[in-house]
């Protein structure tokens, strides 16, 4: 994970930027999901995991420091099924389907570096237990993937791990899970990814005021010369 750093604004006359230095991480909502592992029920929808459905603080993707959210120990609410369109805040795969993957497509290339998930604390049957972490370029998986994470061990006592890997660019990340705790089905709440930005991002509320004002200074900075003549 990185640390925070502080944008700058980048201006030369007529436009305006906020500069993002590069390895900015901040929270990166997948777009879609599909899975081969099936949903117990159309109450507990794979969409779940990636809706911000159950977490009492919520993020804004792409934007939210992810350190920062982090460190605010954000909370996946108990689960409940106070949803506006009747669903539960988790996804659960079929009856006896306990591994299998889960793809997200992060809706364009990223440079992600973290995953977090969160899980029911506690010894809980259905719970993640191990996984890899997988990327790819163009969402088959069926060769040039490559893998994040091997055989990684996920504490179940915890309700929400962060896992680091080393940074890659991707639009695609596949969940491979290969086991649970033991239960009859495999779930999980919610699932968000640390994405790295690189670009200048312009400031739509004050490009047009730096657009004006760099006018301003190009017609001042004439006159002087003029007037030196």
């Amino acid at each position: 994970m990185n640390l925070f750093l502080t944008p700058h604004l980048v201006c030369v006359p007529f436009f305006c930027a906020l500069s993002i230095p590069a390895n900015a991480g901040f929270v990166i909502q997948a777009t879609s999901v599909t899975t081969n592992m099936g949903e117990w029920s159309n109450l507990f929808p794979k969409e779940a995991m990636i809706s911000q459905k159950g977490l009492i603080t919520p993020y804004v993707s792409g934007v939210t420091d992810f350190d920062s959210y982090i460190a605010s120990n954000p909370q996946h609410q108990q689960d409940t099924s106070s949803n506006f369109d009747g669903t539960w805040s988790r996804w659960v795969s079929s009856h006896n389907i306990t591994t299998g993957f889960v793809d997200f497509n992060l809706g364009g290339s990223s440079t992600i570096e973290s995953v977090v998930m969160w899980q029911f604390g506690g010894s809980i049957g259905n719970n993640i237990q191990t996984f890899n972490l997988l990327v790819d370029a163009d969402g088959d998986f069926s060769s040039g993937a490559t893998t994040l994470l091997s055989n990684q061990f996920a504490d179940i006592s915890l309700g929400r791990e962060v896992f680091e890997f080393a940074a890659t660019e991707a639009q695609f990340v596949r969940l491979e899970i290969t086991s649970n705790a033991g239960g009859p089905n495999t779930q999980l709440r919610e699932i968000a990814f640390e994405g790295s930005a690189s670009q200048a991002v312009p400031e739509p509320a004050s490009l047009a005021m730096w657009s004006m004002m760099g006018g301003i200074g190009l017609l001042v900075r004439r006159r002087e010369r003029r007037q030196a003549a």
